[in-house]
């Protein structure tokens, strides 16, 4: 047990001294954002109730909608900010800013506008009139706060541009410490209105931040600048369509999921799948984070026919610490659902281990989405987001018939991110031979045993809920120390 400890102390100090500062405040951001959003979550439903929190959940869901509007122009920033750099033509970034902030007035402006109308109608098809009125009051002010974080986006893609992803990261805290203020002093008095007015005043707070800092450093000259260069303006909307064309496919998944179980099972099922979603994805996030910087590399060794090797590297540790990922959402989901709740309820931990077992699929093949864009095979990954919706939609279709069936209604999501992800590996088996290898790893078959075990064992008590879940997570450890007491060092270090 003491070597145990000790190689663990040996593995986190390497570990820290390996990632660099940008990599250290990106997950600090992922894990503040978590946590600000599971207590926006806990206030909402404790103080306004779990179908006010579903009323809430497609309130994003349809803003998500609204992010088509940003037309990816934010993206094309960041793709040739350091070209700029590296060929001494800092001169053209004013030109290029001030393009993407006549885009975002003349074409996003409008496009947000018009999807207001389109959205609305989305929520009369599913809400009472009682939530109907209260989705109607808060969309107007998200809407509001969704054009002003493309205004910001155009920034932060600066800072990303320049390598000071730190700073865009501070700016970001500061914006979620405003929110949930703003959720505190609001909510009593304004109710759901109150938190879409938050998160107003969170777009308004990391825009002004964002032109401050790019004003006091002198990274450009005048943020508020707005006129049109035709050169900039062809360089990043063709690369900004390019992403925006996979963005789109991503942005319709949820309000899908979310448009069917409301239709079919109601508000409070609606609140389980988005505590669900968000407890995964935010743990999802870090590892996303951490494997950014897989693309560059990916090139790199391509270039060098070393792609091969360098994959099957990563997706063996990869592999390892997705499982362990998701064996982690396992063990806390218990006790998440008390905190968001207030108490237990077997449902929303149903719908969490469902939901967190399609998400650990598509962690593993994380390395295998990074992996095609570093050797150019953006074609496929369009056909894997095809996947995720049509086989939600024709998934949901057929259960219409069987609505009382609520755990195969959280169980599409998570089958569609399964064939995604099966897609994702089989699609890449000529160029990376070891591509579907984690389908036989013994690893990822003890997950599939334990996230339906768990769900297959009758429970109705926290603390029975608690001993499954546990059973399974002590099990696991064992398999993990067992596999790698020998050269623990030498796999993760």
């Amino acid at each position: 047990m003491i070597k145990f400890i000790t190689s663990l102390k040996l593995i986190f100090k390497n570990s820290i001294l390996k990632i660099s500062k940008n990599v250290i405040w990106l997950l600090g951001l992922n894990i503040f954002i978590a946590g600000s959003q599971f207590s926006a979550y806990a206030i909402i439903s404790r103080n306004l109730g779990k179908e006010y929190l579903g009323v809430w959940a497609l309130v994003i869901a349809t803003t998500t909608i609204g992010q088509i509007s940003s037309f990816g122009f934010s993206s094309g920033l960041i793709r040739y900010i350091p070209e700029l750099l590296v060929n001494n033509r800092k001169s053209e970034l004013s030109k290029m800013v001030s393009t993407v902030n006549f885009s975002n007035l003349l074409i996003s402006l409008p496009v947000l506008f018009i999807l207001f109308f389109p959205a609305k109608l989305y929520a009369k098809h599913l809400l009472d009139t009682q939530y109907y009125h209260v989705f109607e009051l808060s969309i107007v002010w998200v809407m509001i706060g969704m054009f002003i974080n493309n205004l910001f986006s155009a920034y932060s893609a600066i800072f990303d541009g320049f390598q000071k992803f730190y700073t865009r990261c501070i700016i970001q805290i500061s914006g979620w410490v405003i929110f949930l203020i703003g959720i505190i002093i609001l909510m009593p008095k304004f109710g759901l209105q109150g938190v879409a007015i938050a998160f107003l005043l969170q777009s308004i707070w990391q825009y002004f931040m964002a032109v401050i800092i790019l004003i006091q450093q002198k990274i450009i000259k005048n943020p508020f600048s707005i006129y049109f260069d035709k050169k900039s303006f062809k360089l990043i909307s063709s690369f900004g369509l390019k992403s925006q064309s996979i963005s789109v496919l991503v942005i319709f998944f949820d309000p899908v999921i979310k448009y069917f179980i409301t239709k079919n099972l109601g508000l409070t099922a609606t609140a389980n799948f988005e505590l669900s979603n968000k407890i995964v994805l935010q743990v999802r996030n870090l590892l996303a984070s951490a494997n950014q910087v897989l693309i560059p590399k990916f090139v790199l060794h391509k270039k060098n026919y070393t792609h091969r090797s360098y994959f099957e590297k990563v997706m063996k540790k990869n592999l390892v610490i997705s499982i362990t990922l998701g064996v982690f959402i396992c063990l806390i989901s218990p006790f998440m659902n008390v905190f968001l709740l207030n108490r237990f309820d077997k449902d929303l931990m149903v719908c969490i281990i469902l939901i967190n077992f399609g998400w650990v699929c598509n962690m593993i093949t994380s390395v295998h989405y990074n992996a095609s864009i570093g050797l150019d095979k953006l074609n496929k990954l369009i056909i894997v987001h095809l996947i995720y919706a049509v086989t939600a939609i024709v998934g949901y279709l057929i259960l219409q018939q069987f609505s009382h069936l609520k755990t195969l209604f959280y169980f599409v999501p998570a089958l569609s991110l399964f064939l995604g992800s099966l897609y994702n590996s089989f699609s890449l088996s000529k160029v990376l031979p070891s591509s579907s290898s984690w389908l036989k790893s013994g690893l990822f078959l003890f997950f599939t045993l334990m996230s339906f075990g768990v769900i297959l064992i009758p429970f109705s008590s926290i603390t029975k809920a608690v001993l499954i879940v546990s059973l399974f997570s002590i099990i696991y450890c064992m398999i993990i120390w067992l596999k790698y007491r020998k050269n623990i060092l030498k796999e993760f270090v």
